[in-house]
């Protein structure tokens, strides 16, 4: 605009993207004000990147509204919304914002079925699962590796895997995919979290060190099922060879940004300024837990060591500590916003 030129319909969509990816609200409103200056509020375009912006900011009463005022939905809306309610935690309401693009006669594409097989995941919903395996074949979806992973995801961590006679990699195999390395990371997290199958992760094991022979989280996933399992000497032994091959998995990390500087949390970090005030708070957040019946479940703190000590370890993950210093910086009206390695966002609504 400095140099004379007016944005269009081609331009606002980029910007905006851009403030989606940055979770930039603030300037994306901004944005959504010159596009209405503009005139541009009614192209089916700009609307889907305003539709996209105010959903993965967890804005789902703007995204909406502006969902609502598109004329011809298309995948494109349908999958924007449907990622929205899932960034917030309503998987129930975008599984049936799924099942309304299917009355709708639209096909989804494989993102979409990504996203609301997570939801399913997530909620456990292995009926609504199914149905949605179904329904792919029904329309004679091609499954590509992310879906058939998703599948393998969905099935593993709803616990329905022998009821239908499927091993893991069968499943996999089923879909006629080569499995690369992120369909085996989805079969040995499922092995790591749910069945703990040594046999069938030592066999996924040995198939991703020949797809990643570098990956030194291949090696941790492994020692986390023995650690599971309670085989705590052969956890012990990979970890050596991690240590002898000088491989280091790299930390989970989480930030939050508050009044316009980004803060940066490690799983047990107490560099922060704040630290002794962080912590405090997470001790608060326990105490009351506790008070009101809650019993943490320490299985997957993977170390030899006491039970109070495992919960200790449960209370110090990089995002349990980035919402605590989110709570006590801001106002209690704020929406608290945390950005992970692993996750994408984790969004607190505040009471």
């Amino acid at each position: 605009r400095s140099e004379g030129f007016l944005p269009n319909s081609f331009t606002f969509p980029f910007v905006l993207k851009a403030c989606a990816r940055l979770l930039d609200v603030q300037l994306g409103v901004k944005i959504h004000t010159l596009v209405v200056k503009s005139g541009f509020d009614y192209d089916v375009y700009v609307k889907t990147s305003l539709l996209c912006l105010y959903a993965s900011c967890g804005y789902l009463g703007h995204a909406h509204m502006v969902f609502d005022d598109i004329p011809e939905k298309n995948v494109v809306s349908w999958t924007a919304i449907i990622s929205g309610y899932i960034g917030v935690g309503q998987y129930r309401e975008a599984i049936d914002m799924f099942g309304m693009l299917v009355e709708m006669g639209l096909r989804p594409d494989s993102f979409t079925i990504v996203r609301v097989l997570f939801a399913c995941t997530q909620l456990g919903d292995l009926r609504s699962g199914e149905w949605i395996d179904d329904y792919m074949t029904e329309i004679g979806m091609v499954r590509n590796v992310f879906v058939a992973t998703s599948l393998v995801d969905m099935y593993a961590k709803c616990g329905n895997i022998e009821k239908h006679d499927v091993s893991l990699m069968g499943l996999v195999q089923r879909e006629n995919v080569k499995p690369d390395c992120y369909a085996m990371v989805g079969v040995l997290s499922a092995c790591a979290r749910l069945h703990r199958d040594t046999g069938l992760a030592e066999y996924v094991l040995k198939k991703l060190i020949e797809l990643e022979p570098w990956n030194s989280g291949n090696y941790v996933l492994l020692s986390n099922i023995y650690s599971t399992s309670h085989r705590w000497d052969e956890a012990a032994k990979l970890r050596s060879i991690l240590n002898e091959k000088r491989m280091k998995k790299i930390p989970g990390c989480s930030w939050i940004e508050v009044d316009g500087v980004v803060h940066e949390f490690l799983v047990g970090d107490k560099s922060h300024p704040l630290s002794e005030k962080i912590y405090a708070k997470l001790d608060e957040f326990a105490n009351e837990l506790k008070a009101a019946g809650y019993v943490p479940s320490t299985d997957f703190v993977l170390f030899d060591i006491e039970e109070e000590e495992k919960e200790h370890f449960l209370g110090c993950h990089s995002e349990k500590l980035a919402i605590a210093f989110g709570l006590i910086s801001t106002s209690p009206k704020d929406v608290i916003r945390v950005v992970k390695t692993f996750v994408s966002v984790v969004i607190v609504m505040k009471p």
